[in-house]
């Protein structure tokens, strides 16, 4: 019985790494395939409904009066951290953490940082005080695609929102923070 116990254990772990050898850690023509923004507006009661959602299931209390810029993290099938050393990827969580809070400090926005359980830096995520681990309700209802390991959304207070799978997204959402007036309707298929 122990045995058998040990090939399956010995069997999942080498499924499980396989598994994760297989993330294309390079912004190659197959990470960009899969890099999407989309804009969409919703009704006041729509509206109202997402919002008492994003802070439920935060855990944050939300004005409805200004933006929200939501960081959410993931396992994807792209993730360009991924290949990073430990160290060097610790950088780049904390240089996310400063840019964020300047940007949404700048633009009177409210910042959300999360990350779901599949997220490949669960462990290091689940010791930083910024980060929220998110319940499923982002992922099934949010963040719906899981080809790149980051996502973002902003959400303005008449119900126009932009949602983003990328990582190094700041130059867009910065852009979006301080524009009044957004494409309406038009989805952005490949934003550079």
């Amino acid at each position: 019985m122990k045995k058998i116990i040990a090939i399956i254990f010995m069997l999942s772990t080498i499924i499980n790494y396989a598994q994760e050898k297989e993330v294309n850690t390079k912004p190659n023509r197959k990470y960009r395939k899969h890099q999407k923004g989309f804009y969409g507006k919703l009704n006041k009661e729509a509206y109202q409904t997402v919002m008492d959602s994003i802070e439920f299931y935060s855990g944050v209390k939300l004005s409805r009066k200004k933006k929200l810029y939501v960081n959410f993290r993931q396992k994807g099938e792209n993730c360009v951290i991924y290949g990073m050393k430990k160290e060097s990827s610790k950088i780049v969580f904390s240089n996310i953490e400063r840019i964020s809070k300047r940007i949404t400090k700048k633009y009177d926005t409210q910042n959300l940082l999360l990350f779901d359980r599949s997220s490949f830096f669960k462990d290091f995520l689940l010791k930083s005080k910024r980060w929220k681990l998110a319940p499923d309700f982002f992922e099934k209802n949010i963040f719906t695609k899981n080809k790149i390991c980051e996502a973002f959304i902003v959400i303005r207070p008449n119900g126009e929102f932009y949602k983003y799978y990328g990582e190094d997204h700041f130059s867009i959402v910065e852009t979006l923070l301080k524009s009044d007036k957004w494409e309406k309707g038009k989805i952005v298929k490949d934003v550079k």
